[in-house]
């Protein structure tokens, strides 16, 4: 959001969760990817997330999606810590190349690969008492999700 009063705004208004998607880490595939997205610094992403938490809490209210298979995968885990750490839920969602885009010639990542970005996220939020999203079940069929039954979702 431009000011973080429109958080504010939401959570007065009655919303309870909040998606702000920084999709990568890396904010030189960022600004080749999502130029419009990227010109807003990786810090404006996190001082609105931070924000969120603050209002929100750290238990599932507050998620962020990183796409996986066009940045590093060093990028894309760096992405998954700094979110955990902020107590916010990343979201990972696989990259599919669509016909008709502007990345149908893309390559998708590899299954090796994808698994071993979804341990890695997963050990990081082990680490932090996080849960790797989405905790609904219905929005899993997107993203690269292992369902672990480990919810730290404790009141």
């Amino acid at each position: 959001p431009p000011t973080l009063e429109i958080i504010d705004e939401m959570v007065r208004a009655g919303v309870n969760e909040i998606a702000i998607n920084l999709e990568f880490y890396n904010r030189e595939v960022a600004a080749n990817i999502i130029p419009g997205k990227a010109k807003d610094s990786r810090e404006k992403y996190f001082e609105a997330l931070e924000h969120g938490v603050k209002l929100l809490g750290n238990k599932g209210a507050v998620r962020s999606i990183l796409i996986v298979g066009l940045e590093d995968y060093t990028d894309t885990l760096q992405g998954v810590r700094e979110l955990v750490t902020r107590g916010v839920t990343p979201i990972l969602s696989i990259f599919k190349p669509l016909k008709g885009t502007q990345l149908e010639d893309a390559s998708p990542p590899k299954l090796e690969d994808l698994i071993l970005v979804w341990e890695e996220s997963q050990k990081i939020c082990d680490e932090h008492a996080q849960t790797l999203g989405p905790l609904c079940a219905q929005c899993q069929n997107n993203t690269l999700t292992i369902p672990v039954n480990k919810l730290y979702l404790t009141k």
